[in-house]
């Protein structure tokens, strides 16, 4: 609902930015969510990977996110003191992040 929206996905960020962005979301099917993923060495396994971890995140937890790193080799892990939506909440430290990611 989008009244708890705010307090999941943009709790690092300013009221006015949490309704606005809150009045911008529509339902998102659950269904390809929870479908298994076929990846191989030879497709996914040679993309170099990153991650960008949101520190202030609730969906996923901070937890919830260094559990899923354990299944990838990341060449790097940038913490980031975020919600979900870090490009709301820290855009200009995600877009260092990126840089750094990409250099």
């Amino acid at each position: 609902p989008a009244e708890l929206a705010g307090e999941f996905f943009y709790n690092c960020c300013p009221s006015h930015v949490q309704a606005h962005a809150a009045s911008l979301l529509s339902p998102q099917p659950l269904r390809p969510l929870l479908g298994a993923i076929k990846t191989s060495r030879a497709r996914l396994g040679t993309v170099p990977k990153h991650f960008v971890e949101c520190l202030h995140d609730k969906v996923p937890s901070i937890d919830g996110q260094r559990a899923k790193q354990g299944h990838r080799n990341f060449l790097s892990i940038e913490p980031l003191d975020a919600d979900h939506s870090p490009f709301l909440s820290a855009p200009v430290a995600l877009a260092d992040a990126i840089d750094r990611m990409l250099a």
